[in-house]
């Protein structure tokens, strides 16, 4: 029996909103938390979405479903689902329409965690998105990185493990 292979949902939050909720500006710790969710259960992460707003019927969203490489979404928590996809409810719906589970992480965010230092707090070094809500509103894989000139691309994907580009 192969492995559970798990797209892991962060939110795209402009950086003004840091002082009001460091953790929806940091997707690496959103991006963590779903990895230990998804290891606890024995799952893998085979995709990391960067979402602000998207379209539930987004076809960036649902391809790597289609093509057998996710088998289910998860998002650290309500708010991070609820800033990345433009309605949680038309989310859920096609989800289950697809025959696709939606799983919450719930862990405790990382400034909670008794005697973690917070990822990303006000006044220290934070490493913030590659891009911002207030770039574009949109869908980006990965880094973020540019796969062409011009103005910024609604879709990009990280490259597989084994180093070949996707189309």
């Amino acid at each position: 029996m192969g492995d559970v292979r798990v797209a892991a949902i962060a939110s795209l939050t402009p950086l003004e909103e840091l002082d009001s909720d460091p953790f929806l500006v940091d997707t690496r710790s959103q991006h963590d938390m779903c990895a230990r969710w998804a290891a606890d259960k024995g799952y893998v992460i085979t995709r990391q979405l960067r979402l602000y707003g998207l379209r539930c019927d987004h076809h960036a969203l649902w391809a790597d479903i289609e093509a057998g490489e996710v088998e289910l979404f998860v998002a650290p928590n309500d708010r991070v689902l609820a800033r990345a996809v433009a309605s949680v409810p038309q989310f859920v719906q096609e989800c289950e329409r697809r025959g696709v589970r939606l799983e919450i992480a719930g862990l405790d965010e990382p400034s909670t965690v008794p005697g973690r230092k917070p990822a990303c707090t006000a006044g220290s070094p934070c490493r913030p998105p590659a891009t911002t809500a207030a770039d574009h509103q949109g869908l980006t894989f990965g880094s973020g990185r540019r796969l062409s000139a011009g103005p910024p691309p609604r879709c990009e994907k990280l490259e597989p493990r084994n180093g070949r580009a996707r189309t």
